[in-house]
């Protein structure tokens, strides 16, 4: 019995860490256990019978120190030990639009535990060559990478693309012939690091709609998960992109989008 272990984010069930996970689920033909790693706040957004443990805990240390397969879609800061012989696949959960790691302007100790985390990978994905050679760099990391595209991008262009986008846009009330603009900032480290008072967030654009295209124009604003935004609020991060018809951004998760989809980056 093959033992793998999932963390997205802070504890999520979401990303490319769930992607892999329903698609092994999906084969049916594996012999494998699931474990989950999650926090106090989100494990009631897993499914009913998906065994979770508590990220940063004593347990989590453990049922990483005994996988045989560690997913993961970022950096684990906690501390525990691979065992040998075991294999950590890191995903990452996007294209570097703005300085990242050793790349963006270093905070004593901030990258401490997240390098011994990087110590610990044993393959790299990547979504192009671009993304490829600036994740390398940022992570000064010299194991093997390969660029599949991300798991959770697959609904983009599987068979149900088209009832998955029509049904989300109906959840949020998006009604045919609108068109749909998710705006979509990253989170800013000045803000986060070297905020003053209680603001970490700003939003540096105009994003009033024009009184004229109300009726068929709706704005949607999603912020990084560091300001409490999340993914599975609209199951994956693919199901969401795929709703939307443009998307200024600077977010990292959201560059790839549906084929009647543009992206326009916006780098104050």
């Amino acid at each position: 019995m093959v033992k793998v272990v999932y963390f997205t984010y802070r504890g999520l069930y979401a990303d490319n860490s769930r992607a892999i996970y329903e698609g092994l689920l999906d084969r049916g033909d594996l012999e494998l256990t699931h474990t989950w790693l999650c926090t106090a706040a989100t494990q009631p957004s897993f499914p009913p019978g998906v065994e979770t443990v508590l990220y940063g805990t004593p347990d989590a240390a453990a049922v990483l120190g005994d996988a045989d397969v560690v997913v993961a879609n970022d950096c684990m800061s906690m501390q525990w030990t691979k065992r040998p012989g075991a294999t950590y696949l890191q995903t990452w959960h996007g294209t570097p639009l703005k300085r990242i790691h050793h790349d963006a302007p270093l905070r004593p100790g901030w990258l401490d535990n997240p390098d011994k985390d990087v110590a610990r990978w044993d393959l790299l994905l990547s979504p192009n060559p671009a993304t490829t050679e600036r994740l390398r760099h940022a992570f000064r990391y010299r194991g093997p990478m390969v660029e599949t595209g991300y798991p959770r991008n697959d609904v983009l262009s599987g068979p149900e693309r088209d009832d998955v986008r029509r049904r989300v846009r109906t959840e949020l009330g998006i009604a045919d012939g609108t068109t749909a603009v998710l705006y979509a900032p990253t989170w800013r480290d000045d803000l986060v690091f070297d905020h003053a008072g209680d603001q970490d967030f700003e939003v540096p654009i105009d994003l009033t709609v024009d009184a004229k295209l109300a009726h068929d124009l709706k704005v949607v604003f999603e912020v990084n998960m560091d300001h409490g935004f999340r993914w599975e609020d609209q199951d994956t991060a693919g199901f969401v992109k795929g709703v939307y018809d443009t998307t200024p951004t600077s977010f990292e998760p959201v560059r790839h989008f549906g084929a009647n989809s543009f992206v326009v980056t916006y780098e104050p």
